[in-house]
């Protein structure tokens, strides 16, 4: 080899050096890049459904929420306004709002349930400010009552009054009947 050869192999050997890198380069390092970028928009994408997501899930979580409260205040309504006369738990109503005020019951009846409304008469004995309790309890009860008539009578002898009340309770005249599905219903209908 001649001496001008020999100054040229490093020239030769560096072009393709440098060949080889720009075809690697090419090959592989530009393809790797755009699947990168690709990746990366991918990612972006599932991070915006991923945050969809969580807000879905935070409105179902409120969504249950929200009926869980609507189950618990028809419930409560239930309870203050119930569906038929339903004496007997205004009996105990009254039975236990008595007993907290100190007064006593003597006497209870019960009435006609008529247009929504269940009658219940009572008497009762305590001092004034016992009976004064009583009816503050009955006002504040969760059911509602209207006192249509009252009468106290006190014992000259005595602090212990008696007095007696007609109580009228709203109740819900639904009558529910049952759902008939097409598959049961005759052919006659």
């Amino acid at each position: 080899m001649t001496k001008k050869s020999k100054s040229q192999m490093p020239m030769l050997i560096s072009i393709l050096a440098l060949l080889v890198a720009l075809i690697l380069i090419g090959f592989f390092i530009v393809p790797k890049t755009s699947e990168i970028k690709e990746l990366s928009n991918e990612v972006a994408k599932k991070e915006q459904e991923l945050e969809l997501g969580k807000k879905k899930v935070a409105s179902i979580r409120e969504a249950i929420k929200l009926m869980a409260q609507a189950k618990n205040d028809i419930e409560k309504l239930n309870i203050a306004i119930p569906s038929n006369p339903n004496a007997e738990e205004a009996l105990v109503q009254l039975q236990e709002i008595a007993s907290k005020s100190g007064s006593v019951i003597i006497d209870s009846s019960v009435g006609d349930s008529n247009q929504s409304t269940q009658k219940i008469g009572l008497t009762l004995n305590g001092e004034y400010s016992q009976i004064l309790d009583f009816l503050s309890k009955l006002k504040s009860n969760m059911r509602p009552v209207e006192i249509s008539n009252y009468s106290m009578v006190s014992n000259e002898d005595e602090s212990i009054i008696t007095a007696s009340f007609n109580l009228e309770y709203p109740y819900l005249d639904m009558e529910i009947k049952p759902e008939v599905k097409e598959s049961e219903r005759s052919i006659d209908e």
